[in-house]
């Protein structure tokens, strides 16, 4: 049962309760004066509702902001439904359990803490959002989020759930361990930060690369070995003007993204390359640098090479043909 029913609950039984009283002890009661009592006892009860604050350094933090004052793991939700900015940076905090109850949050600031999973699926109102620094696994983000600014850079995310994110403007999630970053949703897109991770696939093909990002200095993808195709609008514009992208790395309109993690199965299989071909006792697979299969035969340069072998075991990975 959750917070929000008991609380119905409790006020329902309130108001119950007060109708008794006073009827029975002045039946000839005005029902005006009965809307009165009912508005006092609706104020009293709003302003004694209490959130929930587990963590006694988070719980700490809000009363040197003036929030609360006593470290008893509540604190009164009046008090914090209505701010619009919070930081809270550099607390040790473990859990920010309790967020919730900034309903009117437009920017949290939480960076340097101990988190390891952040939800703030009930901040609506959520502009800005830094959380970098921490040991970040997850984030939860609100549906149809009003996030536009996102800063969870050197955390420990191997995803990044960004479907909600359409009002994104700004990324940073650089040095993480996220392997898939899928952006296509965030028509609004400025700035893209995502390297020192081990990114397979990344697609930025929003319909506004030239208009919204059309300098270098606002792309980075740089130290994402593994990463082979970044999928864009328009190939030329953006080889032309996002220079930051390992030498492995490609733009196109269309990349497969066949060779995702999902589909990896590390297995070593023993293959040779000869007069620029591959031999392998089993299926051979070869794709080029922008993730489209080749013939094997008169290969040279950077490729993807699949292999299978007759119990259906896969092994994927990148090779130079001299």
């Amino acid at each position: 049962m959750t917070d929000e029913y008991n609380d119905y609950l409790t006020l329902e039984y309130y108001i119950k309760l007060l109708m008794l009283v006073l009827l029975s002890r002045k039946p000839n009661l005005t029902m005006k004066k009965i809307f009165c009592y009912l508005v006092l006892l609706f104020s009293l009860f709003t302003y004694s509702q209490q959130t929930y604050i587990p963590d006694s350094n988070f719980e700490q933090a809000l009363i040197d902001l003036g929030y609360d004052t006593t470290l008893d793991n509540y604190v009164i939700t009046a008090n914090i439904s209505s701010v619009i900015n919070l930081d809270v940076s550099s607390k040790n905090i473990s859990s920010l359990k309790g967020i919730e109850g900034f309903e009117e949050l437009k920017t949290l600031k939480c960076n340097s803490n101990s988190l390891t999973n952040l939800d703030v699926s009930k901040n609506n109102t959520l502009e800005e959002l830094q959380c970098l620094g921490n040991g970040l696994t997850s984030i939860t983000f609100p549906n149809n989020s009003s996030i536009e600014n996102l800063e969870c850079s050197n955390n420990s995310l191997v995803t990044l759930d960004t479907n909600n994110l359409n009002n994104l403007m700004y990324l940073n999630c650089s040095s993480n361990n996220i392997t898939s970053l899928i952006l296509d949703k965030a028509s609004k897109l400025e700035y893209v930060y995502c390297e020192n991770n081990t990114l397979t696939s990344l697609s930025i093909k929003n319909g506004t690369n030239s208009f919204n990002i059309p300098f270098s200095g606002q792309f980075d993808a740089r130290n994402n070995p593994n990463l082979v195709c970044t999928q864009v609008d328009d190939a030329s514009f953006s080889t032309t003007h996002w220079a930051n992208i390992d030498s492995e790395t490609s733009f196109n309109e269309d990349c497969n993204y066949k060779l995702s993690n999902q589909h990896i199965q590390k297995k070593n299989l023993t293959f040779t390359i000869n007069h620029s071909k591959i031999y392998y006792d089993g299926i051979v697979n070869v794709y080029n640098f922008v993730g489209k299969k080749v013939p094997n035969k008169n290969l040279q340069g950077l490729y993807i090479l699949e292999l299978q072998d007759e119990l259906g075991n896969i092994m994927i990975q990148k090779i130079i043909v001299p």
